[in-house]
């Protein structure tokens, strides 16, 4: 199951929102992956985007072990949830909630922001860090939305701010070409999306403007490992009209 985890923490930093209209409209969805390493599928995936009453907008996805892993995990499950709402025409992420259940134990992460104040208390086994957060600061789950929209204008290159692990990081993103891919969900013609200046592991993900440019494939893996593979299986509430 580590390597599930590992991985989901990935997906979770690049599984994209749509990208939001002039009007700011992000639209509601629900997509179904599957998560696998080699020829073994590992986990089942769902994120769900929804809209509150309040006008804020919640992300939220599930994960559970699939296949054979189902039999040494069965109790095991990953949830993350994200709270943002779009503020002057830009996304400000507001909450975020990592919970990883092992049988009686969970491993918990959160971060909440403060833009009164411009920062943001990050939460990780038992250890509390207050950091001061440059505007624009996303969590792990809103940089997806971050990305997405940048592919939407036209953005062959981005860098962003990410609160994670009690620490403020760096990611760098860049288009590095057009190919057409194969899902359970259909096929695609994808713009291939890398994460830049990471030399420990290769992360690539395949994202399709059809479908407001959320990701339908997704490959990472790190140097001497085993590829681990994300991939697309049904989408409902895309492509928004």
């Amino acid at each position: 199951m580590r390597a599930c985890i590992a991985l989901l923490t990935t997906v979770s930093l690049l599984l994209a929102v749509p990208a939001a209209g002039a009007a700011g409209f992000i639209p509601s969805y629900t997509a179904h992956y599957s998560l696998s390493r080699g020829a073994f599928t590992l986990a089942e995936s769902k994120f769900t985007l929804q809209r509150e009453a309040d006008g804020k907008l919640r992300y939220h996805s599930e994960a559970e072990p699939r296949g054979l892993a189902r039999l040494f995990f069965s109790d095991n499950s990953i949830s993350e949830t994200s709270v943002f709402r779009l503020h002057d025409g830009r996304i400000q992420a507001l909450s975020y909630q990592f919970v990883h259940h092992n049988g009686d134990k969970a491993d918990r992460r959160s971060v909440r922001f403060d833009w009164e104040n411009d920062t943001a208390v990050s939460r990780k086994d038992g250890k509390t860090r207050h950091l001061k957060v440059p505007p624009g600061t996303v969590d792990q789950m809103v940089l997806q939305l971050a990305v997405m929209r940048d592919l939407a204008d036209g953005r062959d290159e981005m860098s962003y701010k990410l609160v994670s692990d009690n620490e403020l990081k760096t990611y760098h993103f860049a288009v590095k070409g057009r190919e057409r891919v194969h899902t359970s969900a259909g096929t695609f013609y994808t713009l291939r999306v890398e994460r830049t200046r990471d030399p420990d592991k290769t992360t690539v993900f395949w994202c399709a403007p059809k479908l407001d440019y959320l990701p339908v494939k997704m490959l990472q893996q790190k140097k001497g490992g085993a590829a681990i593979r994300l991939e697309l299986e049904s989408i409902q509430g895309l492509p928004a009209s």
